[in-house]
């Protein structure tokens, strides 16, 4: 046994005997007296736990972390044991983002929201696991969009090429009247896409968060004079989050993330 596995052993142990102390007492402790008489196969298959045991000691300091702001932020009085359809999702997500991110933060404040009794008619159990559907970038357009909706002035083509980025409208249907693909382009977003690590991914986005009933791309006015003869027809849009997704980033988003933009 190398000492790398005596250490994730030594370790998992541990871990199991400040999380389940009876447990330990009355059924592994013997079992480390015999750790040197493991098997290969054992020992390999005990990694699999001890590992994320491991990683869990540095979960334990960040969960410190978390209640601590949460004493600060929610008011006492207000305090209700949050439901368990919210919380471990939340929780989960919240293990896999760093704190100091945006993802990070988001995921923070549906676990603040999920303990206040104020806030958790705003929530549903849906939020944690759209969050965790979230890029970076997406996350960031949402904070934008906290903020004001946007207006986006698109060109579109017919086009056969069914792989082809479109963006969805509020109806989801072909502005041609057909039922035919078409390429978009957006020649003038007021939206500020160099906030984003992938710009050209814009449309891609929009498509995604759309699905998600996040945002909706709403036309505003559309001159049929543009249309010209190679098949251009240039329209306005306004970019905007739909009901549901004002309440989404009601409780996702507070002042703090536009730090992390």
């Amino acid at each position: 046994m190398t000492e790398e596995e005596k250490y994730a052993l030594e370790t998992g142990m541990e871990m199991l005997k400040e999380l389940a102390p009876q447990i330990y007492q009355d059924g592994l402790h013997p079992a480390v007296k015999q750790i040197g008489g493991l098997c290969e196969d054992a020992m390999k298959t005990f990694r699999f736990i001890a590992f994320p045991l491991m990683l869990g000691r540095v979960g334990f300091h960040r969960f410190d972390n978390w209640c601590r702001r949460m004493s600060n932020e929610v008011d006492e009085k207000n305090m209700q044991e949050a439901q368990p359809n919210i919380l471990l999702p939340t929780l989960a997500g919240l293990a896999i983002n760093p704190d100091e991110t945006l993802l990070g933060e988001m995921f923070f404040n549906i676990l603040k929201s999920s303990i206040d009794k104020t806030k958790q008619k705003f929530l549903s159990p849906a939020f944690p696991k759209i969050l965790e559907q979230l890029s970076k970038d997406e996350a960031v357009m949402l904070v934008l969009l906290k903020k004001q909706n946007y207006t986006l002035e698109i060109w579109e083509s017919r086009t056969t090429k069914e792989y082809e980025e479109k963006l969805i409208d509020i109806k989801s249907k072909p502005f041609f009247g057909s039922d035919k693909p078409y390429k978009q382009t957006i020649k003038h977003n007021e939206l500020e896409t160099k906030k984003l690590d992938f710009q050209d991914q814009f449309i891609f986005y929009c498509d995604h968060l759309a699905s998600l009933n996040i945002i909706e791309c709403a036309e505003t006015n559309r001159d049929a004079s543009k249309l010209e003869s190679d098949g251009i027809l240039m329209r306005y849009a306004q970019l905007r989050l739909t009901r549901f997704g004002q309440n989404f980033t009601n409780v996702c988003i507070t002042s703090k993330c536009k730090e992390y933009i």
